[in-house]
């Protein structure tokens, strides 16, 4: 059975150490894959495709954290894909990460703190579990974590190892371009749903409101205050939502959009593959520019709604306001989006134009 050790190439030393000894630990029976290790990916090797393969087979992956690694594209593109497959996720903190300050998705799972007492061990406990082995292997834990120690040493020796990251090249941002805009549309996707859902709860109460002023009693006006409490509530609750996943699409969509310009910038495309998969781009972008456009009409169909709502009592009020200015915020990050989408499609078109020429 394989195992798969994620790691950035700056923390290569600590991803051979953990290499080493899990394959020791388990007499061989495990197989850990490190990308860095010239034993897995030899020279020549079609070393993606090894590693989509490598990924494929794991039975569990080790992600390596740190406060560089975890916001690298790659690191991402490959734990991402071990939560797709169902395969156990294991981040392995270190140099200042903790399991409190890993970021998400990577936080979703159960992780470890390389310097903390007792880790050697524990980690052999856990994937022992994990890979179904009904003894935990006993080796010299000592000598493992004093390797461990010196590995971290080196790599703190590194320049700027934790003080500053290193430069992003191509295929970084290329997956990085292609994280953001999956994610983007994610969280519009989530936005259209529950925008969607809301749409009907508002007609029902609207429905309520309606239904009471055609039909006066002495108890109307309590009957519409109880209406309005309800909604106020629901209203307050949908804000908080649409809170939410605008701050998580505001984060995304600068460094979504600086890959795209990086990646569309990078050369002028030579062969018909590369022309092929710049029209690719293209489409996606039609696409994803008709989605936000059509999200964007719902929005202002729902604001319209709710200012004609009638306001029975403050705490309706407040969440009406709440929930339009959510609704602001949201259009003028779509709006940055759709200017994004312009600019790349500027930058290509005018790409094809030269080859016309």
């Amino acid at each position: 059975m394989r195992a798969f050790i994620s790691h950035i190439a700056e923390e290569a030393s600590l991803a051979l150490v953990l290499k080493k000894w899990i394959e020791i630990a388990f007499l061989g029976q495990v197989e850990v894959f490190v990308s860095s290790d010239g034993d897995d990916i030899s020279g020549g090797d079609q070393w993606f495709l090894q590693i989509e393969d490598a990924l494929a087979d794991a039975r569990i992956l080790l992600v390596i954290c740190s406060p560089v690694s975890v916001d690298k594209p790659w690191i991402n593109f490959e734990s991402g894909a071990g939560w797709i497959k169902k395969v156990p996720v294991m981040p392995i903190c270190h140099s200042g990460m903790t399991k409190g300050k890993l970021p998400n998705p990577i936080s979703f799972f159960q992780a470890h703190d390389v310097e903390a007492s007792g880790f050697s061990e524990q980690l052999m406990k856990d994937l022992s579990k994990q890979l179904g082995f009904e003894s935990v292997p006993y080796i010299p834990y000592q000598e493992m974590t004093d390797q461990i120690n010196s590995a971290l040493s080196n790599m703190r020796e590194q320049p700027g190892h934790t003080d500053q990251e290193t430069e992003m090249g191509y295929f970084d941002h290329s997956v990085a371009m292609q994280d953001g805009t999956t994610t983007l549309g994610n969280i519009l996707q989530t936005i259209g749903e529950d925008a969607n859902i809301f749409a009907g709860t508002t007609e029902t109460f609207t429905m309520k409101i309606m239904n009471a002023q055609a039909n006066q009693s002495k108890d109307t006006q309590r009957y519409l205050r109880k209406i309005a409490r309800q909604f106020g509530k629901k209203l307050e609750v949908y804000a908080e939502r649409l809170s939410n996943s605008t701050r998580e699409y505001q984060r995304v969509l600068p460094e979504t959009s600086e890959s795209l310009q990086y990646v569309i910038e990078f050369k002028i495309p030579e062969t018909d593959e590369d022309w092929e998969a710049l029209e690719a781009l293209l489409l996606t972008f039609n696409s994803f520019e008709e989605t936000i456009l059509n999200l964007k009409n719902t929005i202002d169909a729902g604001c319209q709604v709710l200012v004609e709502i009638p306001n029975y009592q403050t705490h309706m009020n407040r969440g009406i306001q709440k929930v339009i200015e959510q609704y602001d915020a949201l259009i003028a990050s779509m709006d940055a989006t759709l200017a994004m989408i312009q600019k790349a499609r500027t930058s290509a078109n005018s790409m094809k134009y030269q080859r016309a020429r």
